[in-house]
């Protein structure tokens, strides 16, 4: 999802769209629900290996567009992406924490190797 900028440049070998109704379909919600993989079973039904058999699958813009999904109310699909924010900050935050106790960590194994603190037994 182009979400930095307002215009953006791509290869043709991706298929671009944009939502038609923003009432109907809840941006983050659709950014969930593609990183989250809930489109793959469709795609690899359509989807055809190229010549070269190089790992890349290729989806025809008319066969991508006709694929079904079936979406819950854009009030749920609201309330189904604002869950998934929260949780995202939380885990980064975590992430963060982490990060900083596992430096805090190297420090003191550092002091300790060296012989500048002491463990008593």
């Amino acid at each position: 999802m182009l979400e930095k900028y307002d215009r953006g440049v791509v290869s043709k070998l991706y298929i671009c769209f944009r939502i038609r109704d923003e009432s109907k379909i809840d941006r983050n919600f659709i950014k969930y629900y593609f990183e989250g993989g809930l489109l793959n079973r469709g795609l690899y039904s359509i989807a055809h290996e190229g010549a070269r058999c190089h790992g890349l699958l290729n989806v025809s813009p008319k066969d991508f567009f006709n694929l079904k999904v079936t979406l819950p109310s854009i009030k749920d699909q609201k309330r189904i992406a604002d869950i998934l924010d929260a949780s995202t900050s939380e885990v980064a935050n975590h992430e963060i924490q982490l990060a900083a106790l596992e430096k805090q960590k190297r420090g003191l194994m550092q002091k300790l190797l060296t012989g500048e603190v002491r463990v008593k037994t």
